[in-house]
């Protein structure tokens, strides 16, 4: 049992959490976000450092030093680079996932513009050809408010006759 009640006690993980991982080290996870409304202010300052890397306290720039004092040392600057790494290759794949994403829904939204263009497109040429509101309005699939809006907007104030 801890000593002090948890900011957030929601687990983003399963039941069997934590798992064995089997190389000796340690887990423990944060809700760094809670440095917000954290009333503690020595746990508030560290939680917002591993949030935010803002020094707030003399406990959180002591630690600040000892972690630059650490990257700087060769027995660690090994496992610190891979650990940039492996945040760098983290960073580029979620980038790609990302620009995938945005392209795939480009391209679907750029073809219900297309369509609804086409749509605007064969409206008017109707509409020019003299061929009724509710007949246009039946062919498209749209209401004869919907078609009389799109002829106003492409051609101006129009007086239909009814």
């Amino acid at each position: 049992m801890l000593p002090f009640p948890l900011p957030n006690k929601t687990s983003a993980f399963p039941r069997k959490f934590p798992q064995t991982l089997n190389d000796k080290s340690l887990n423990i996870f944060y809700n760094v976000t809670a440095w917000q409304t954290d009333p503690n202010a020595e746990r508030s300052s560290l939680l917002r450092y591993i949030s935010t890397g803002a020094i707030t306290s003399p406990f959180t720039k002591q630690l600040d030093e000892a972690a630059q004092k650490i990257k700087t040392m060769n027995k660690f600057r090994r496992a610190y680079m891979m650990r940039n790494i492996y945040i760098d290759d983290a960073r580029k794949e979620g980038m790609e996932e990302g620009l995938i994403r945005g392209r795939e829904e480009g391209l679907q939204e750029g073809i219900l513009e297309g369509e609804a263009r086409e749509q605007r497109k064969t409206v008017i040429s109707f509409y020019k050809n003299k061929v009724s509101i509710s007949i246009i309005a039946s062919s498209l699939g749209k209401t004869t408010t919907e078609v009389k809006e799109i002829i106003r907007s492409e051609l101006g104030p129009v007086a239909f006759e009814e």
